[in-house]
């Protein structure tokens, strides 16, 4: 499946383009200046980007960073990081987007002349997090597969397109690469 996120919190715009497949995926991932690129295959998962990107988006210290350069962490399978990514990177991780039953609404709508069935949720504000509204759009047809989920708040929202469902996730394994440990250490 082909997702793409279009977001923005205040001013700032994000942007994420992900192939999900059943034990391999690839996602591209922007804010700002920012960028990530993170591939997972069976038995490994690299992780490289704008230097910008691995320290704010991904936590690397200054000095990590260096240590990478322009080269690609690698993880192997079993180690947690890999974990992370699996899960993150596979269709196993669109679960983590339903919502609970309890007030979620649910009617048949129509969507480009094709029947389809809209979910909406929210959830409450706390002192930390806004009113969050979720709507998430799924086909009628012979297969339930979901076509878009729109997220809005008070402090940004953003827009996700499901595509490609099926299709075969061809990724493309990184040539200049450092181990996890010799970043992080472990």
């Amino acid at each position: 499946m082909h997702v793409s996120v279009r977001s923005h919190s205040g001013t700032t715009k994000s942007s994420v383009e992900a192939d999900l497949g059943i034990n391999t995926g690839v996602e591209y991932y922007s804010t700002g200046k920012e960028h990530i690129t993170i591939t997972v295959t069976p038995t490994w998962a690299y992780l490289s980007g704008s230097p910008t990107g691995l320290t704010v988006l991904m936590g690397l210290t200054p000095t990590q960073q260096k240590k990478v350069g322009t080269k690609s962490i690698v993880m192997k399978k079993g180690t947690a990081p890999y974990k992370a990514f699996l899960r993150n990177l596979t269709v196993g991780s669109f679960s983590n987007m339903l919502p609970a039953s309890k007030g979620t609404v649910f009617v048949t709508t129509t969507t480009n002349g094709q029947s389809a069935y809209e979910l909406t949720w929210k959830s409450v504000a706390t002192t930390s997090t806004p009113k969050v509204k979720s709507v998430l759009l799924l086909s009628a047809g012979k297969k339930t597969l979901p076509i878009s989920e729109t997220i809005t708040s008070s402090t940004g929202g953003g827009t996700t397109t499901f595509t490609h469902w099926g299709e075969k996730v061809n990724v493309t394994i990184p040539a200049n690469l450092i181990p996890y440990a010799s970043v992080l250490g472990g």
